[in-house]
């Protein structure tokens, strides 16, 4: 059954790395949908990869998954970054599986998740039933994040890290506090 590509939300902010996750990724019609007179089918997710993936250095694993869309038990975890350049107008991961019914009538998959950067929504993946949303890239960024980035070398000021440890019986707890002149953040970490 041949199914409309989803339309994502793009992440924002530079460091942003925002998955969407698909929960039961695998069952029929979450994602991959088909149909059989006969039985029930089972889904089979086989890969997920974009049209961007270049782009973001990544490589396609044994499994048939980038870092950017790969399955975490029956969770299919998206990423939604995209370039936002001249001439880019969609991320489109393409989730590919097939479903397998009682009798081992096996048909191949596919979808679309497209996440929309240009001004206009694209057609070559399918009826987009979403809005274009266009982010402008800030002074001379290469248009890979909606802010600049610096450069190795070009930060404004030193940053130290302060570690403070609390043990207790049975776990730890470490907190990592970063400080500059002109922010300070802390992380938490507790292990068990």
């Amino acid at each position: 059954i041949p199914m409309d590509p989803v339309c994502l939300e793009r992440s924002t902010g530079e460091f942003d790395t925002s998955f969407q996750p698909f929960v039961d990724a695998s069952v029929n019609g979450n994602i991959l949908q088909a149909a059989d007179n006969c039985s029930d089918v089972v889904i089979t997710l086989t890969g997920c990869t974009s049209n961007q993936d270049g782009a973001f250095g990544l490589t396609v694993n044994s499994e048939g998954f980038t870092d950017h869309c790969y399955l975490d038990g029956d969770i299919l975890r998206v990423s939604t970054r995209a370039l936002n350049g001249p001439g880019d107008v969609a991320r489109a991961h393409l989730v590919t599986g097939y479903a397998l019914d009682e009798c081992r009538n096996r048909v191949n998959l596919s979808r679309y998740l497209v996440i929309v950067v240009g001004s206009e929504v694209p057609t070559e993946y399918g009826n987009l039933d979403c809005e274009a949303a266009t982010f402008p890239c800030v002074g001379e960024c290469p248009c890979e994040y909606n802010e600049p980035e610096c450069s190795a070398g070009e930060a404004v000021d030193s940053v130290t890290v302060d570690i403070d440890t609390t043990t207790r019986p049975g776990w730890t707890w470490f907190t990592y506090t970063l400080l500059s002149a002109s922010a300070t953040s802390s992380v938490s970490l507790g292990i068990d």
